[in-house]
């Protein structure tokens, strides 16, 4: 059972990733293969949220899907066109927590210690090295800011709309639904 569980999450990552993302889920889906092993073991936190083993995966679902389903509404809203793609949205929650699949995935030894805690070297260099994914502007400042305003200043807005809409769904996911290993999406 927990096998076929564990297969289960992987084909519906691996679903959301082919609809979400239908120009890219080739190559977001050759990394996804390059690291499943790590993924499907790797914990979404320490202990703050998705804290088990598999809970990387179980996280990274929720955001897809939370995505996924709060778009359409948000895009449709009288007056207002979302300024950015769900598709695009869907590439940065993918990658969002990318560090955590290293840092959390157990087998630690095969990567430097630099890839385990710096993401700019996934994304600025291995990602677009190696799988030829190439963030634009509006999704590097959402994977810098997917995590909030850490240096906000009153004066300037840092996070752009991209980046606060998977902000969103990342907090939906950490702080709502933090403990649930059963997706009922």
């Amino acid at each position: 059972p927990a096998a076929a569980a564990k297969e289960s999450k992987m084909e519906a990552l691996r679903d959301l990733v082919t609809r979400l993302m239908p120009k890219l889920a080739d190559r977001v889906l050759q990394f996804h293969d390059d690291h499943a092993e790590e993924i499907v073991v790797a914990r979404g936190s320490s202990h703050n949220h998705q804290a088990w083993i598999g809970g990387y995966q179980d996280h990274i679902v929720q955001c897809l899907t939370l995505a996924e389903e709060h778009y359409p509404p948000l895009d449709s809203y009288p007056l207002v066109r979302m300024p950015f793609k769900l598709s695009q949205a869907a590439l940065v929650l993918y990658f969002h927590d990318i560090e955590k699949i290293f840092k959390y995935g157990m087998k630690t030894e095969k990567y430097h210690p630099k890839q385990i805690s710096d993401k700019n070297i996934w994304y600025y260099g291995i990602i677009p090295e190696k799988y030829d994914i190439h963030f634009s502007d509006d999704e590097l400042n959402a994977l810098e800011y997917v995590h909030g305003e850490h240096d906000y200043v009153g004066t300037e807005r840092k996070m752009w709309p991209l980046a606060a809409f998977c902000h969103c769904v990342d907090v939906m996911s950490a702080r709502i639904f933090h403990d649930i290993k059963v997706l009922r999406f």
